[in-house]
């Protein structure tokens, strides 16, 4: 990555870091990945305890 004085071109430069190449490609799908399995999880454990204070 190229070094610059201006910090948005260092932004710019990070973004298109992270779209542009495989490992930024691959920490953009394991953050994702990351995200869809802690919101699945809690809607998941959401659902169970309402089932289990229900059925009390």
């Amino acid at each position: 990555m190229r070094r610059t004085a201006d910090p948005i071109l260092q932004e710019m430069q990070l973004l298109t870091d992270l779209f542009t190449t495989d490992y930024g490609l691959v920490a953009l799908g394991f953050t994702l990945a990351s995200l869809a399995l802690a919101i699945g999880m809690r809607v998941f454990f959401l659902k169970k305890m309402r089932e289990s204070e229900e059925s009390d």
